[in-house]
C-alpha cells in the first residue's frame, strides 16, 4: 500500500512537471518572434493596415499586453494616423475551456491619439494588405477604437444591456450589398475602456474638430443578437469657428436595428446643450429624431464667437434658452425638418449706437442701457427654409414684432416687421414720423416695414420714412445699424 502511494505521488508529480514543461514551451512559443510575426501578418491582412508595437507580451492564462502601438495606412492621411501607449486584453479562460466560447473580460486602451485629414483625397482600399514590419514585434494590429465625446456617467449606465430583441435585425444595404449602418461588433466584451484619448479630424473645408480627454466605457454582447451599451465622455471638444464644448457626455444603446442616445449634454458658450437621439437603420433613409435643449448660453459668448466683422460699439448681454425637435435622414442629416422655440432672459442692450441716437432724439436716457422684458422667437425648419412665424422683442415703451422666413440654400430673407412705440413715447415723436402708423387699443403706435435681401446685405424700407421726414442722418444710421443694412437704392 505504501509503495503504491509513492508510485501515485511520483506519477502525479511527473504529470505536473510535464504539464509545467509543456506550458512553459507553449508560453515561450506564443512570445517567440516567429509566432508573433504570423499573428501580426494575419491581423494586418484583416485590417488592411500596417501596425507596429514596441513590445508584445502574450500570457496563455490571461491575455495579452501591447506597448507603444502605431497604426498606419496608405488609405488615410496622414499615413501614421493612430498611436496608443498601451493596450491590455484579458479573456475568460473558463468560458473558453468549458463552454467553447470566447468571452473578453477586459479591453483597455490607454492614451490613444488619432489624426485624420478628411480634406485630402483618400486612396481606394487595396485587396492586399500592407506587409508587416520586418521586426516581428514591431508590427501589431490596432484594435478598432470608438470615436468620442465626454464625462463618464454612472456605472449603472453600462452594467445593463438593452432588452432582448424578439426578431433578428434587418439593416438596409446599398447597391454593393454593404450595410448602410454599421452593426455592433459580434463579440462578448464585459468591459471596454478607453482612457485619455485625443482625436483630431481635419474637415473637408480645412477646419479642425479636436476631441481631448476622451474616455469610453462600454460592454458588448451577442446574446441574443450583437448589441452594445455604454457612455462616451470628453473634457473638451474644439469645433470649427473656435467653438468649444466642455465636460461633454453621452450614453448610447447600439444594435444592428437601432441607435439610441437617451441622453447627452455639454457646456457651450457659457451655458449648456443637451438632448436625445434615436435612429432606425432598418429603413432605407435611416430616419432619426433629435431633441435639443439649450440653457443659459450667453449672448456675449455667442457674439464673440460668430461676429467676424469689424469691432462693434456697444454690448448685448443676456442668456439664451430654447428647445427644438428635428426629424430627418442620416443619409442627408443637413436636410432635416424641425421646429423650436428660443427665448432670451436678463437681456440688456448697453450703449448700442442706434438706441443711443434714438434716446438723444427723444431725450430718453434709459435707451443707453435698455432692458428687454421679453425676447422670443418661434421657428419651423422645412425643406431648407426657416419659417419664423413669431418674433417678439419687447422693452419699456418699445416693441419689435413680426414674422418671415430665411432660405438657407441661397441665404436670402423676407420679413414683415412692426416697430411699436408706446403712447407716451409716440407723443414725443414728430407727427410726420408716425403719420400713417397703426394705433392699437393699448395706445401703442406701430410702424410696419419690410426687411429683405441677402443675409449679409439686408435691406429695409423703414429708412425711407426717416428720409422723408428729413432725418436721414439720424434715422438712417439708427435703422441701418439695427438691421445691419447697407444703404442701397433707397439711399441715393
Amino acid at each position: 500500500m505504501k509503495k503504491s502511494r509513492i508510485v501515485i505521488i511520483c506519477v502525479a508529480v511527473s504529470c505536473l512537471l510535464l504539464l509545467a514543461g509543456l506550458f512553459a514551451i507553449l508560453q515561450n512559443h506564443l512570445n517567440s518572434p516567429a509566432f508573433q510575426n504570423e499573428v501580426l501578418a494575419e491581423v494586418s491582412r484583416q485590417l488592411q493596415c500596417d501596425l507596429r508595437v514596441e513590445k508584445m507580451n502574450i500570457r496563455l492564462l490571461r491575455g495579452m499586453d501591447l506597448v507603444g502601438i502605431r497604426v498606419s495606412s496608405d488609405r488615410v492621411h496622414p499615413r501614421d494616423f493612430l498611436k496608443a501607449e498601451r493596450l491590455r486584453l484579458r479573456y475568460d479562460l473558463y468560458e473558453a475551456l468549458f463552454h467553447h466560447k470566447v468571452v473578453l473580460q477586459e479591453l483597455k486602451i490607454s492614451s490613444p491619439v488619432m489624426e485624420v485629414d478628411l480634406s485630402q483625397p483618400s486612396q481606394p482600399p487595396s485587396i492586399a494588405a500592407s506587409p508587416p514590419s520586418e521586426d516581428p514585434v514591431k508590427s501589431i494590429p490596432a484594435v478598432p477604437v470608438l470615436s468620442t465625446n465626454t464625462p463618464v456617467i454612472s456605472e449603472e449606465a453600462i452594467t445593463t444591456l438593452p432588452p432582448a430583441i424578439t426578431a433578428p435585425p434587418t439593416p438596409r444595404h446599398d447597391s454593393r450589398g454593404e450595410p448602410l449602418w454599421p452593426a455592433p461588433p459580434s463579440i462578448d466584451l464585459r468591459s471596454l475602456m478607453l482612457e485619455d484619448g485625443k482625436w483630431t479630424f481635419v474637415m473637408p473645408d480645412h477646419e479642425k474638430l479636436v476631441l481631448n480627454g476622451t474616455r469610453v466605457q462600454a460592454i458588448f454582447s451577442t446574446d441574443p443578437v450583437p448589441s452594445g451599451t455604454g457612455n462616451i465622455s470628453c473634457q473638451t471638444v474644439d469645433l470649427p469657428r473656435k467653438i468649444k464644448l466642455t465636460d461633454s457626455s453621452l450614453n448610447f444603446l447600439w444594435r444592428a436595428d437601432s441607435l439610441t442616445i437617451p441622453g447627452f449634454e455639454a457646456h457651450i458658450l457659457g451655458g449648456s446643450i443637451g438632448g436625445r437621439l434615436k435612429a432606425d437603420p432598418t429603413k432605407t433613409a435611416i430616419p432619426f429624431e433629435l431633441q435639443l435643449v439649450v440653457k443659459g448660453m450667453t449672448m456675449e459668448e455667442l457674439i464673440r464667437t460668430f461676429d467676424s466683422g469689424p469691432p462693434r460699439t456697444g454690448e448685448v448681454k443676456g442668456q439664451i434658452h430654447g428647445e427644438a425637435r428635428f426629424e430627418g435622414s442620416m443619409v442627408a442629416p443637413l436636410e432635416c425638418n424641425g421646429h423650436g422655440h428660443i427665448h432670451l432672459e436678463k437681456t440688456r442692450l448697453i450703449n448700442i449706437p442706434s438706441l443711443t441716437l434714438m434716446g438723444g432724439l427723444l431725450n430718453r436716457s434709459e435707451f443707453r442701457d435698455l432692458s428687454l422684458h421679453k425676447c422670443e422667437i418661434d421657428f419651423i425648419l422645412q425643406s431648407g427654409k426657416l419659417q419664423i412665424p413669431n418674433i417678439q422683442i419687447l422693452a419699456a415703451n418699445l416693441e419689435l414684432t413680426g414674422n418671415g422666413w430665411i432660405n438657407l440654400s441661397d441665404q436670402t430673407q423676407e420679413f414683415q416687421m412692426k416697430l411699436g412705440f408706446s403712447g407716451e413715447l409716440a407723443r414725443q415723436l414728430p407727427s410726420k414720423l408716425v403719420e400713417g402708423a397703426n394705433r392699437r387699443l393699448d395706445g401703442y403706435m406701430e410702424i410696419p416695414f419690410r426687411l429683405w435681401g441677402n443675409l449679409s446685405w439686408p435691406q429695409n424700407d423703414l429708412v425711407k420714412r426717416f428720409e422723408e421726414f428729413g432725418s436721414r442722418a439720424v434715422g438712417g444710421s439708427i435703422f441701418d445699424r439695427i438691421f445691419q443694412s447697407v444703404p442701397g437704392e433707397n439711399s441715393k
